[in-house]
């Protein structure tokens, strides 16, 4: 191992105790989790954050999908997000392959693919327990919906056009559905496996001398507070 790499990991070992947060109520941030351009709290490859005003933003690569951080679930594996701009399904619809291209994938286990179809205004806003309309990818003169597995066009109570069938999504229909600005995607990571070092309580980071792929399990002790980002600027999408 090069001096460069043994440094690298003495200075996350020893930084990796103290956590940050952006703003006052931001999820504690702390390995495998760091934030970008600050060396004192380096992240696990694929699991940088940054701050944007008081909001914790991930941000998946291939394309890159921005959204919000509510919480870290460091036992579970589990972050939860939402889409600022209101659209999850519009963001989920850009992601193909989710774990090829990054940590993390659902934290459901029921996938599915779901059909999207384009529909005359007439009947706006209609619902069933088959299909939902989706706002925020319609338009003038037309409306989106989109429709459970199996479903078939004449259930829809409109002329429509099917258009394509999507990846595979959360089958829950809430996560694809739900249209409230605070609603949460649940993602999980499975590497690095640190969850059975917080079910001890204690916390994860790289065992010295070795590669970033293996972990050690050690006892914090706070020195105190959490440093606090606050972030300047808004954020483009």
């Amino acid at each position: 191992m090069s001096w460069f790499c043994m440094l690298l990991l003495l200075l996350i070992v020893f930084l990796v105790e103290v956590g940050a947060e952006c703003g006052h109520n931001g999820p504690s941030i702390r390995f495998p989790f760091g934030l970008k351009h600050d060396r004192n709290h380096i992240a696990y490859h694929g699991f940088e954050l940054s701050c944007n005003d008081t909001h914790t933003v991930l941000e998946l690569p291939i394309p890159s999908i921005k959204f919000f951080v509510t919480d870290i679930d460091y036992k579970a594996q589990v972050i939860k997000v939402y889409d600022p701009d209101n659209c999850l399904l519009r963001k989920l619809l850009k992601i193909r392959n989710l774990s090829s291209n990054s940590p993390f994938r659902f934290a459901q286990d029921n996938l599915s693919n779901y059909t999207l179809f384009n529909c005359s205004r007439e009947g706006e806003g209609e619902t069933s327990l088959y299909y939902q309309s989706i706002p925020c990818l319609s338009g003038p003169g037309y409306q989106i919906y989109v429709a459970q597995p199996n479903s078939a066009i004449d259930e829809l109570p409109i002329d429509c056009t099917k258009l394509n069938n999507t990846s595979l999504l959360p089958y829950e229909g809430y996560d694809i559905y739900d249209t409230k600005y605070d609603h949460n995607l649940r993602l999980k990571w499975l590497e690095p496996a640190c969850g059975h070092c917080e079910a001890k309580g204690k916390r994860c980071r790289p065992k010295n001398n070795t590669t970033m792929f293996e972990i050690d399990c050690f006892h914090f002790h706070p020195k105190g507070e959490k440093k606090k980002y606050v972030a300047v600027g808004k954020l483009s999408y």
